[in-house]
Protein backbone atom coordinates (compact mmCIF):
# COMPACT_ATOMS: atom_id res chain seq x y z
CA UNK A 1 0.00 0.00 0.00
CA UNK A 2 1.04 3.47 -0.52
CA UNK A 3 1.18 5.90 2.09
CA UNK A 4 1.72 9.67 1.72
CA UNK A 5 3.83 12.02 3.67
CA UNK A 6 3.89 16.01 3.90
CA UNK A 7 5.11 18.41 5.81
CA UNK A 8 3.14 21.14 7.93
CA UNK A 9 3.54 24.02 5.86
CA UNK A 10 1.42 22.51 2.87
CA UNK A 11 -1.55 24.21 5.89
CA UNK A 12 -3.65 21.02 5.02
CA UNK A 13 -6.53 21.46 7.59
CA UNK A 14 -6.37 18.72 10.49
CA UNK A 15 -10.14 17.21 9.31
CA UNK A 16 -8.61 16.31 6.02
CA UNK A 17 -5.20 14.84 6.85
CA UNK A 18 -7.50 12.52 9.15
CA UNK A 19 -10.20 12.06 6.47
CA UNK A 20 -7.38 11.20 3.49
CA UNK A 21 -4.57 9.26 5.70
CA UNK A 22 -2.01 11.95 5.35
CA UNK A 23 0.99 11.87 7.46
CA UNK A 24 2.66 15.60 8.11
CA UNK A 25 6.00 16.17 9.60
CA UNK A 26 6.01 19.42 11.58
CA UNK A 27 8.35 22.55 10.95
CA UNK A 28 9.38 24.59 14.03
CA UNK A 29 8.86 28.09 14.77
CA UNK A 30 10.79 29.98 17.77
CA UNK A 31 9.37 33.23 19.52
CA UNK A 32 13.08 33.63 21.93
CA UNK A 33 13.87 30.45 23.39
CA UNK A 34 10.77 29.16 23.33
CA UNK A 35 9.68 26.43 20.16
CA UNK A 36 6.79 25.26 18.96
CA UNK A 37 5.49 22.42 16.63
CA UNK A 38 3.92 24.13 13.44
CA UNK A 39 -0.26 23.63 13.62
CA UNK A 40 0.37 20.67 16.49
CA UNK A 41 1.28 23.22 19.07
CA UNK A 42 1.06 26.19 17.88
CA UNK A 43 -2.25 27.36 15.75
CA UNK A 44 -2.49 29.78 13.41
CA UNK A 45 -4.73 31.97 15.68
CA UNK A 46 -2.20 31.56 18.41
CA UNK A 47 0.75 32.25 16.26
CA UNK A 48 -0.74 35.57 14.86
CA UNK A 49 -1.97 36.86 18.43
CA UNK A 50 1.58 35.78 19.59
CA UNK A 51 3.25 38.11 16.44
CA UNK A 52 1.36 41.35 17.70
CA UNK A 53 2.52 40.62 21.33
CA UNK A 54 5.57 39.15 21.41
CA UNK A 55 8.83 41.30 21.94
CA UNK A 56 10.39 38.74 19.94
CA UNK A 57 10.41 38.74 15.94
CA UNK A 58 9.63 34.64 14.95
CA UNK A 59 11.86 32.21 13.42
CA UNK A 60 11.48 28.56 12.20
CA UNK A 61 13.23 25.52 11.35
CA UNK A 62 12.84 22.22 9.49
CA UNK A 63 12.23 19.21 10.58
CA UNK A 64 15.34 16.97 11.30
CA UNK A 65 15.74 13.92 9.45
CA UNK A 66 15.34 11.93 12.47
CA UNK A 67 11.86 13.50 12.19
CA UNK A 68 11.18 12.00 9.00
CA UNK A 69 12.59 8.55 10.36
CA UNK A 70 10.11 8.69 13.11
CA UNK A 71 7.31 9.14 11.31
CA UNK A 72 8.69 7.06 7.61
CA UNK A 73 9.02 3.90 10.37
CA UNK A 74 5.80 4.47 11.94
CA UNK A 75 3.43 4.07 8.90
CA UNK A 76 4.98 1.56 6.81
CA UNK A 77 5.49 -1.86 6.90
CA UNK A 78 7.78 -3.92 4.67
CA UNK A 79 4.88 -4.24 1.77
CA UNK A 80 4.34 -0.64 2.15
CA UNK A 81 5.90 2.21 -0.59
CA UNK A 82 5.84 5.77 0.86
CA UNK A 83 5.22 8.57 -1.69
CA UNK A 84 6.59 12.01 0.76
CA UNK A 85 6.27 15.64 -0.96
CA UNK A 86 7.07 18.42 0.66
CA UNK A 87 7.76 22.31 0.17
CA UNK A 88 9.44 23.97 -2.45
CA UNK A 89 13.38 23.67 -1.93
CA UNK A 90 13.71 27.47 -2.72
CA UNK A 91 11.97 28.07 0.56
CA UNK A 92 13.17 25.93 2.65
CA UNK A 93 15.43 22.64 3.14
CA UNK A 94 12.74 20.25 4.45
CA UNK A 95 13.17 18.17 1.41
CA UNK A 96 16.85 17.52 2.30
CA UNK A 97 16.16 15.97 6.08
CA UNK A 98 13.37 13.57 4.46
CA UNK A 99 16.09 12.62 1.41
CA UNK A 100 18.73 12.06 4.29
CA UNK A 101 16.03 10.08 6.54
CA UNK A 102 15.04 7.90 2.91
CA UNK A 103 18.66 7.39 2.58
CA UNK A 104 19.49 5.94 5.99
CA UNK A 105 16.38 3.96 5.85
CA UNK A 106 17.63 1.58 3.14
CA UNK A 107 14.99 -1.16 3.60
CA UNK A 108 12.11 1.00 3.68
CA UNK A 109 10.55 1.62 -0.18
CA UNK A 110 10.46 5.63 -0.17
CA UNK A 111 10.16 8.44 -3.01
CA UNK A 112 10.78 12.00 -2.32
CA UNK A 113 9.24 14.73 -4.35
CA UNK A 114 9.97 18.21 -4.37
CA UNK A 115 6.18 19.90 -5.03
CA UNK A 116 7.82 23.17 -6.03
CA UNK A 117 4.66 24.84 -4.17
CA UNK A 118 3.57 26.13 -0.64
CA UNK A 119 0.45 26.13 1.51
CA UNK A 120 -2.46 25.25 -0.08
CA UNK A 121 -1.25 25.09 -3.62
CA UNK A 122 0.98 21.86 -2.45
CA UNK A 123 -2.01 21.19 -0.36
CA UNK A 124 -4.36 20.36 -2.82
CA UNK A 125 -1.15 17.96 -4.67
CA UNK A 126 -1.09 15.87 -1.64
CA UNK A 127 -4.61 15.74 -1.25
CA UNK A 128 -5.39 14.71 -4.62
CA UNK A 129 -2.42 12.03 -4.26
CA UNK A 130 -3.51 10.78 -0.88
CA UNK A 131 -6.84 10.31 -3.27
CA UNK A 132 -5.50 8.00 -5.85
CA UNK A 133 -3.48 5.94 -3.42
CA UNK A 134 -6.65 5.49 -1.27
CA UNK A 135 -8.33 3.91 -4.18
CA UNK A 136 -5.30 1.51 -5.28
CA UNK A 137 -3.61 4.00 -7.71
CA UNK A 138 0.25 3.12 -8.29
CA UNK A 139 3.51 5.20 -8.04
CA UNK A 140 3.31 5.45 -12.21
CA UNK A 141 -0.31 6.93 -11.60
CA UNK A 142 0.52 9.17 -8.91
CA UNK A 143 3.43 10.82 -9.95
CA UNK A 144 1.49 11.74 -12.92
CA UNK A 145 -0.64 13.93 -10.49
CA UNK A 146 2.67 15.33 -9.24
CA UNK A 147 3.40 16.73 -12.22
CA UNK A 148 -0.12 17.35 -13.39
CA UNK A 149 -0.18 20.08 -9.93
CA UNK A 150 2.86 21.33 -10.43
CA UNK A 151 2.78 22.04 -13.60
CA UNK A 152 -1.50 23.52 -13.51
CA UNK A 153 -1.16 24.79 -10.07
CA UNK A 154 -1.16 29.04 -10.13
CA UNK A 155 -1.03 31.11 -6.62
CA UNK A 156 -2.16 34.57 -6.11
CA UNK A 157 -1.92 36.28 -3.38
CA UNK A 158 -1.11 39.89 -1.53
CA UNK A 159 0.68 40.59 2.22
CA UNK A 160 0.62 43.70 3.80
CA UNK A 161 3.80 44.50 3.74
CA UNK A 162 7.12 42.65 2.14
CA UNK A 163 8.93 43.33 5.27
CA UNK A 164 8.41 39.78 6.75
CA UNK A 165 9.63 38.00 3.17
CA UNK A 166 12.61 40.35 3.39
CA UNK A 167 13.93 40.05 7.10
CA UNK A 168 13.04 35.97 6.67
CA UNK A 169 15.22 35.77 2.90
CA UNK A 170 11.60 34.39 1.26
CA UNK A 171 11.59 37.58 -0.86
CA UNK A 172 12.65 35.81 -3.98
CA UNK A 173 12.03 37.94 -7.44
CA UNK A 174 9.65 40.34 -5.08
CA UNK A 175 13.20 41.99 -3.79
CA UNK A 176 12.70 44.71 -6.40
CA UNK A 177 9.50 46.08 -5.23
CA UNK A 178 10.76 46.04 -1.23
CA UNK A 179 10.44 49.74 0.27
CA UNK A 180 8.13 50.94 -2.46
CA UNK A 181 5.54 53.69 -1.62
CA UNK A 182 3.16 53.35 1.26
CA UNK A 183 0.16 51.29 0.96
CA UNK A 184 1.10 49.66 -2.06
CA UNK A 185 0.09 46.48 -2.19
CA UNK A 186 1.98 43.82 -3.78
CA UNK A 187 0.29 41.08 -6.33
CA UNK A 188 2.96 38.13 -5.69
CA UNK A 189 2.83 34.34 -7.31
CA UNK A 190 4.80 31.58 -7.18
CA UNK A 191 6.69 30.47 -10.33
CA UNK A 192 9.52 27.53 -10.13
CA UNK A 193 8.83 27.30 -6.81
CA UNK A 194 9.67 30.98 -6.18
CA UNK A 195 8.02 34.17 -4.71
CA UNK A 196 7.54 36.08 -8.19
CA UNK A 197 5.70 39.67 -8.43
CA UNK A 198 3.04 39.80 -10.67
CA UNK A 199 2.04 43.62 -10.23
CA UNK A 200 1.68 46.61 -7.81
CA UNK A 201 -1.80 47.99 -6.81
CA UNK A 202 -3.00 50.78 -4.26
CA UNK A 203 -4.99 50.02 -1.54
CA UNK A 204 -6.29 46.45 -0.26
CA UNK A 205 -9.48 46.63 -2.30
CA UNK A 206 -7.58 47.77 -5.98
CA UNK A 207 -5.29 45.01 -5.22
CA UNK A 208 -8.58 42.36 -4.94
CA UNK A 209 -10.06 43.75 -7.83
CA UNK A 210 -7.00 43.41 -9.92
CA UNK A 211 -6.71 40.11 -8.34
CA UNK A 212 -9.97 38.73 -9.91
CA UNK A 213 -9.11 39.89 -12.81
CA UNK A 214 -5.97 38.20 -13.16
CA UNK A 215 -7.64 35.07 -12.31
CA UNK A 216 -10.41 35.56 -14.72
CA UNK A 217 -7.94 36.03 -17.48
CA UNK A 218 -6.64 32.75 -16.50
CA UNK A 219 -9.60 30.40 -15.66
CA UNK A 220 -12.27 31.67 -17.43
CA UNK A 221 -14.03 28.57 -19.61
CA UNK A 222 -11.84 26.23 -17.87
CA UNK A 223 -13.66 23.43 -16.45
CA UNK A 224 -13.49 21.21 -12.86
CA UNK A 225 -11.27 23.44 -11.06
CA UNK A 226 -9.76 22.54 -7.19
CA UNK A 227 -9.89 25.80 -5.22
CA UNK A 228 -8.03 26.66 -1.98
CA UNK A 229 -8.37 29.80 -0.20
CA UNK A 230 -5.97 30.89 2.19
CA UNK A 231 -5.76 33.31 4.85
CA UNK A 232 -3.99 35.06 7.80
CA UNK A 233 -6.48 35.84 10.57
CA UNK A 234 -9.26 36.88 7.64
CA UNK A 235 -11.55 33.84 7.08
CA UNK A 236 -14.01 36.33 6.34
CA UNK A 237 -12.05 37.75 3.53
CA UNK A 238 -11.59 34.39 2.54
CA UNK A 239 -15.50 33.41 2.51
CA UNK A 240 -16.00 36.66 0.75
CA UNK A 241 -13.79 35.43 -2.15
CA UNK A 242 -15.13 31.89 -2.07
CA UNK A 243 -18.80 33.39 -3.12
CA UNK A 244 -17.10 35.77 -5.60
CA UNK A 245 -15.51 32.97 -6.94
CA UNK A 246 -18.02 30.09 -7.15
CA UNK A 247 -20.68 32.43 -8.94
CA UNK A 248 -18.15 32.66 -12.09
CA UNK A 249 -15.88 30.17 -12.25
CA UNK A 250 -16.83 26.17 -12.73
CA UNK A 251 -15.19 25.32 -8.96
CA UNK A 252 -15.53 21.33 -8.41
CA UNK A 253 -14.19 21.48 -5.08
CA UNK A 254 -13.28 24.36 -2.57
CA UNK A 255 -10.72 23.91 0.64
CA UNK A 256 -9.97 27.23 2.74
CA UNK A 257 -7.50 27.13 5.25
CA UNK A 258 -5.64 29.37 7.74
CA UNK A 259 -2.04 30.12 7.10
CA UNK A 260 -0.05 28.47 9.41
CA UNK A 261 2.62 29.85 11.19
CA UNK A 262 5.74 28.51 9.38
CA UNK A 263 4.73 30.53 6.26
CA UNK A 264 3.13 32.94 8.25
CA UNK A 265 6.98 33.96 9.56
CA UNK A 266 7.96 34.80 6.28
CA UNK A 267 4.53 36.56 5.14
CA UNK A 268 3.39 37.97 7.62
CA UNK A 269 -0.27 38.92 8.50
CA UNK A 270 -3.11 40.43 6.01
CA UNK A 271 -2.32 37.69 3.91
CA UNK A 272 -5.07 36.71 1.27
CA UNK A 273 -4.39 34.14 -1.70
CA UNK A 274 -6.49 32.38 -3.99
CA UNK A 275 -5.10 28.86 -5.57
CA UNK A 276 -6.53 27.41 -8.56
CA UNK A 277 -5.77 24.11 -11.04
CA UNK A 278 -7.73 22.39 -13.26
CA UNK A 279 -8.79 18.95 -11.75
CA UNK A 280 -6.65 15.87 -12.65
Amino acid sequence: MIRVVTDSTADIPEEILKKENISSVPLRVFFGDDCYLDWEEMTPAQFYENLVTSEHHPRTSQPSPDDFKEVYQKIAGPDDEIISIHISQHLSGTIHSANAAGEALPNLKINIYDSELVSMGMGIMVVEVARAANRGAGREEIEKIIEHYRQNVKIYFFVDTLRYMYKSGRIGRAKALFGSMLNIKPLLTFRQGIVTPLEQVRGQSRALKRMLELIYEDFKGKKSIKMALVNAADEEGALKLKSILQAELDIEEVFISAVGSVIGTHSGPGVLGVILSPAY
